[in-house]
């Protein structure tokens, strides 16, 4: 990359960003464009926070760039979870007070919201498929209806007097949300939609330093631990019940997780195995039976510099 130079005065020059990368801050596939090509799709961070979508062509290596909108930039704040839809059309972000769909079909933002202040540290989806999502730092949640469009910012539903992390969520089949939140002092908070009230399940004197975890069984209840690896607790219909016998877990499948999020399952059945930035390359395995059958491809993307917000090649 070569970058043009600005004069600051008194000798001085500015040459932009001398390391001009970006990373990955979540990588999925599904399929993209009204022609339904294979893709990946990475929200991309660079030296100054979020800055777009990244839509990857999976078979040939070629790039489009969808910024996000303008006002979610602002902030300066990265992306620590995010969802895609169980059709693998829509790829939900929620970071720097903005709730976002991306519609992998149309390649662009398709519903933007501002929301109280936070970023996602977690986001599940229930059994009626409304999107859900609890902020950083504290105990933002608001929810998403992609049937009919209808979001709800329900503010804060937990609050302390310090920043607390909710990096699990989960619904129980009644439609009870469920928050684990940490890590200075653990507790897991419960949500009734019908109602839009919330309460803490551990008394004070059961919360420990650390980080909670909580995940959707199959059979439709919740369960979790408090820090520690025993003993396990359910949650169910907004009562926390602690268990005298061991789970067998079954977890309920959902594309979500953290910064690190990296579901490579394309719909033909081909594996993403690996998507670096750094390198601008990914490689599938073309055959899920034979692993000999990696091909490595190469990507070029447009990130920011930091001169007068112009694109380079990265």
């Amino acid at each position: 990359m070569s970058a043009a130079k600005t004069s600051l005065g008194k000798g001085l020059f500015d040459f932009g960003v001398a390391v001009n990368k970006a990373n990955a801050r979540g990588v999925v596939v599904t399929k993209c464009s009204s022609s339904q090509y294979e893709c990946i799709l990475s929200p991309m961070m660079d030296y100054s926070g979020m800055f777009a979508m990244l839509a990857v062509n999976a078979n040939n290596g070629s790039t489009i760039r969808v910024d996000y909108p303008a006002a979610a930039l602002t902030a300066q704040t990265p992306v620590f979870a995010s969802l895609l839809s169980h059709d693998g059309r829509f790829y939900y972000n929620h970071f720097g007070n903005y709730f976002m769909q991306f519609d992998a079909t149309t390649l662009s933002f398709t519903f933007v919201a501002k929301t109280s202040q936070g970023t996602a540290m977690g986001m599940t989806v229930d059994d009626s498929g409304v999107i859900w999502s609890a902020t950083y730092p504290k105990s933002g949640l608001v929810s998403f209806n992609p049937k009919n469009r209808e979001f709800r910012d329900y503010g804060f539903v937990y609050n302390q007097t310090w920043y607390m992390y909710q990096r699990n969520i989960a619904a129980d089949d009644l439609g009870y949300i469920y928050i684990a939140v940490g890590s200075a002092l653990s507790q897991f908070v419960c949500f009734h939609p019908n109602t839009s009230q919330s309460w803490p399940l551990l008394a004070e004197n059961q919360r420990i330093s650390g980080s909670p975890w909580l995940y959707r069984d199959n059979d439709g209840k919740v369960y979790g631990l408090n820090v520690n690896s025993s003993p396990m607790f359910m949650f169910y219909g907004g009562i926390m019940t602690q268990l005298s016998s061991p789970h067998t877990r079954s977890y309920k499948f959902y594309i979500s997780g953290t910064q690190y999020l990296f579901y490579g399952n394309f719909p033909s059945g081909r594996i993403l195995k690996t998507f670096d930035p750094e390198s601008k390359t990914f490689s599938i395995q073309q055959n899920p039976n034979n692993t000999s059958s990696v091909i490595t491809l190469l990507f070029l993307f447009m990130s920011r510099s930091y001169l007068n917000g112009y694109d380079s090649f990265s």
